[in-house]
Protein backbone atom coordinates (compact mmCIF):
# COMPACT_ATOMS: atom_id res chain seq x y z
CA UNK A 1 0.00 0.00 0.00
CA UNK A 2 1.45 3.22 -1.22
CA UNK A 3 0.33 6.68 -1.46
CA UNK A 4 -1.00 6.55 -4.80
CA UNK A 5 -3.68 3.80 -3.74
CA UNK A 6 -6.76 5.60 -2.07
CA UNK A 7 -6.72 7.99 -5.75
CA UNK A 8 -6.07 4.70 -7.82
CA UNK A 9 -9.07 2.57 -5.70
CA UNK A 10 -11.39 6.04 -6.13
CA UNK A 11 -10.25 6.40 -9.73
CA UNK A 12 -11.56 2.66 -10.19
CA UNK A 13 -14.64 2.57 -8.50
CA UNK A 14 -15.68 6.26 -9.67
CA UNK A 15 -15.50 4.70 -13.12
CA UNK A 16 -17.10 1.53 -13.02
CA UNK A 17 -19.91 3.19 -11.43
CA UNK A 18 -19.91 5.66 -14.24
CA UNK A 19 -19.69 2.46 -16.92
CA UNK A 20 -22.54 0.87 -15.30
CA UNK A 21 -25.28 3.80 -15.18
CA UNK A 22 -23.74 3.69 -19.20
CA UNK A 23 -24.30 0.26 -19.58
CA UNK A 24 -27.74 0.19 -18.04
CA UNK A 25 -28.94 3.51 -19.94
CA UNK A 26 -29.28 1.15 -23.16
CA UNK A 27 -31.92 -0.83 -21.53
CA UNK A 28 -33.62 1.41 -20.15
CA UNK A 29 -36.25 3.77 -21.58
CA UNK A 30 -36.01 7.27 -20.43
CA UNK A 31 -37.49 10.84 -21.49
CA UNK A 32 -35.80 11.87 -24.35
CA UNK A 33 -32.95 15.00 -24.17
CA UNK A 34 -33.89 18.45 -24.67
CA UNK A 35 -32.25 20.90 -26.82
CA UNK A 36 -30.07 22.93 -25.14
CA UNK A 37 -28.94 26.69 -25.50
CA UNK A 38 -24.99 27.98 -25.97
CA UNK A 39 -25.84 30.73 -23.24
CA UNK A 40 -24.49 29.13 -20.19
CA UNK A 41 -21.06 27.23 -21.37
CA UNK A 42 -20.92 30.97 -23.43
CA UNK A 43 -21.02 32.64 -20.04
CA UNK A 44 -19.01 29.96 -18.02
CA UNK A 45 -15.68 29.71 -19.68
CA UNK A 46 -16.16 33.14 -20.90
CA UNK A 47 -16.39 34.19 -16.64
CA UNK A 48 -12.70 32.20 -16.41
CA UNK A 49 -11.31 34.32 -19.48
CA UNK A 50 -12.39 37.30 -17.78
CA UNK A 51 -10.75 36.19 -14.57
CA UNK A 52 -7.71 35.18 -16.44
CA UNK A 53 -7.34 38.55 -18.00
CA UNK A 54 -7.75 40.97 -14.88
CA UNK A 55 -6.02 38.55 -12.12
CA UNK A 56 -2.73 39.96 -13.05
CA UNK A 57 -3.91 43.58 -13.93
CA UNK A 58 -6.50 44.53 -11.39
CA UNK A 59 -6.19 41.91 -9.05
CA UNK A 60 -8.40 39.91 -6.91
CA UNK A 61 -10.55 42.49 -6.10
CA UNK A 62 -12.01 43.48 -8.98
CA UNK A 63 -11.34 40.20 -10.78
CA UNK A 64 -13.10 38.19 -8.76
CA UNK A 65 -16.34 39.75 -8.72
CA UNK A 66 -16.61 40.91 -12.24
CA UNK A 67 -15.93 36.88 -13.15
CA UNK A 68 -18.35 35.75 -11.22
CA UNK A 69 -20.99 38.43 -12.16
CA UNK A 70 -20.19 37.28 -15.63
CA UNK A 71 -20.58 33.45 -15.01
CA UNK A 72 -23.71 34.18 -13.36
CA UNK A 73 -25.18 35.83 -16.48
CA UNK A 74 -26.00 32.32 -17.75
CA UNK A 75 -28.80 31.34 -14.98
CA UNK A 76 -32.04 32.22 -16.24
CA UNK A 77 -32.39 33.35 -12.84
CA UNK A 78 -30.39 35.99 -12.80
CA UNK A 79 -30.63 39.01 -10.46
CA UNK A 80 -27.82 41.92 -9.98
CA UNK A 81 -28.42 42.45 -6.46
CA UNK A 82 -28.11 38.57 -5.42
CA UNK A 83 -25.08 37.99 -7.69
CA UNK A 84 -23.47 41.35 -6.64
CA UNK A 85 -23.61 40.30 -2.61
CA UNK A 86 -22.51 36.66 -3.58
CA UNK A 87 -19.50 37.93 -5.57
CA UNK A 88 -18.81 40.40 -3.03
CA UNK A 89 -18.78 37.87 -0.54
CA UNK A 90 -16.86 35.18 -2.19
CA UNK A 91 -14.00 37.56 -3.17
CA UNK A 92 -13.73 38.46 0.65
CA UNK A 93 -13.57 34.51 1.37
CA UNK A 94 -10.95 34.35 -1.66
CA UNK A 95 -8.64 36.54 -0.47
CA UNK A 96 -8.68 35.55 3.43
CA UNK A 97 -7.95 31.92 2.18
CA UNK A 98 -5.57 32.51 -0.53
CA UNK A 99 -4.10 35.66 0.29
CA UNK A 100 -4.19 35.72 4.36
CA UNK A 101 -4.36 31.94 5.63
CA UNK A 102 -2.21 30.18 2.41
CA UNK A 103 0.32 33.23 2.12
CA UNK A 104 -0.30 32.82 -2.09
CA UNK A 105 1.48 35.67 -3.87
CA UNK A 106 -1.55 36.56 -5.80
CA UNK A 107 -2.37 40.39 -6.66
CA UNK A 108 -5.36 41.66 -4.32
CA UNK A 109 -4.86 45.16 -5.94
CA UNK A 110 -4.01 45.78 -9.33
Amino acid sequence: MGPGMLPMALTFMVGAGGFLMVFYSFFEAGPRLERWSLRGPFFIFGGIIVFALLIRTCGLMVAGPVSMIFAMLASDEFEWKEATIFSIAMTIICILLFKTLLRLPIPVIG
